[in-house]
């Protein structure tokens, strides 16, 4: 199973003007730190000493995905995501959610989340054997079963193994 580092979200903050005016130095920020994103918005603009109008720029992003970020502003249900497994202790699977293609809010994740596996093998045998389906197979017929090629198929079908985690379809 791969280990799963996160990294903090922060993103480094500059304006517009400043960029423009050929000043490319930012301030690096937590998003995460920020209950709202009005108060993000306040904390930079007041850090930069602009007012509150004045047009932000992330210059650099570190833990947010790619998705969740420009140059004008961060998608900020990613960042109340983050907040909320920080809080239920399921950063590492949402993180690899995130990066299996995963773009929703937290309800979005939970909804798909299924469970940590070490592999689609290990799923797929897990799957069965909890299930009780294989049950009544004999035991020597056990052994013929395929695990790979049934976890292959369900990540092929409809679920999705990232970074040691399962989810279904994304």
């Amino acid at each position: 199973m791969e280990l799963n580092q996160i990294t903090i979200p922060a993103v480094l903050v500059t304006t517009f003007r400043d960029y423009n005016n050929g000043n490319p130095f930012g301030t690096w920020m937590n998003p995460a730190r920020y209950d709202s994103e009005a108060r993000f918005k306040t904390a930079c603009t007041s850090l930069h000493g602009v007012s509150p109008d004045a047009e932000l720029m992330i210059i650099e992003a570190e833990g947010i995905p790619s998705q969740f970020y420009a140059e004008t502003g961060i998608t900020w249900h990613f960042i109340d995501a983050f907040r909320q497994a920080e809080e239920e202790g399921t950063l590492a699977p949402l993180m690899a959610w995130y990066r299996a293609g995963g773009d929703g809010g937290y309800s979005d994740f939970e909804a798909a989340y299924v469970c940590e596996a070490a592999s689609a093998e290990d799923y797929a045998r897990d799957l069965l054997e909890n299930n009780g389906a294989l049950e009544g197979l004999a035991p020597q017929l056990r052994e013929y079963f395929d695990f790979e090629a049934y976890g292959r198929d369900l990540m092929l079908n409809g679920m999705r193994f990232e970074g040691g985690f399962v989810f279904n379809r994304i």
